[in-house]
């Protein structure tokens, strides 16, 4: 899991970077790229990926703490230990998943609390769906772009 982290937060500067320079490079010498619409959609799957890795780390970062069990009372509590439902000798433990981005704790008397933000899950689909689809559009718009120059300067015998 560790791993993980840390490919995920080396992906994402890297991604931005990568769309930084080539967006520069396209500004600096002002060239008209043969494939417009490929190269838009391809735009929008680059910012679709970063935007989905800086969803996960937001998710993932939520479940950092040096001491799980205070963490999860005052998460459970609002912030604050005092006056909480539960304190830190009833924590049982944590199950936790990365995907779906799941922390929850678990308390002795069977209830739970979710530590992740409940709108990173349905944020992150919906950036997964969004790149599928801009990848599978960026691709057909390469095609159709290749293939219409190609279908152009072909004969057709009769």
């Amino acid at each position: 899991m560790f791993y993980l982290f840390i490919a995920v937060i080396l992906a994402f500067p890297l991604l931005f970077a990568v769309r930084l320079v080539k967006t520069a490079h396209v500004w600096v010498t002002r060239r008209e790229l043969r494939k417009p619409w490929a190269r838009i959609w391809g735009d929008a799957v680059g910012l679709l990926a970063c935007l989905g890795c800086l969803t996960f780390l937001v998710g993932f970062g939520s479940t950092f703490a040096l001491d799980v069990a205070e963490a999860c009372v005052r998460a459970e509590n609002g912030g604050t230990s005092e006056g909480a439902p539960h304190t830190k000798d009833d924590f049982d433990g944590v199950d936790e998943s990365l995907f779906p981005v799941s922390y929850r704790c678990v308390w002795r008397d069977g209830t739970t609390h979710e530590r992740v933000p409940g709108f990173v899950n349905p944020t992150l689909y919906t950036f997964m769906a969004g790149t599928a689809v801009t990848t599978t559009l960026a691709l057909a718009s390469a095609v159709h772009a290749r293939t219409g120059r190609a279908g152009s300067s072909r004969r057709t015998e009769t």
